[in-house]
């Protein structure tokens, strides 16, 4: 997870993925975000992270703007409502 953020916050791109190793419980989200903030960090990008929790994906998107840092969270299936 580690390598592919760092990726995405180098190429200015959007991460999306699929949590597929186990139950994506709150501990498990903890070291993810603190990976994804370790490789922001890096290269000078601040992390926007929103988890679709049912379906344990995760989008994270890196900006130049210094912004507070805040999670989001999603219902499954959010856009069909």
């Amino acid at each position: 997870m580690y390598k592919r953020s760092l990726q995405a916050a180098k190429k200015g791109r959007v991460l999306i993925f699929h949590w597929r190793v186990g139950y994506l419980t709150k501990e498990v989200l903890k070291e993810l975000l603190e990976l994804i903030r370790k490789a922001g960090d890096e290269k000078d990008k601040t992390a926007m992270v929103s988890i679709n929790w049912p379906q344990a994906v995760i989008r994270v998107q890196y900006t130049d703007m210094q912004v507070q840092e805040s999670v989001t969270i999603e219902e499954a299936n959010e856009g069909e409502k």
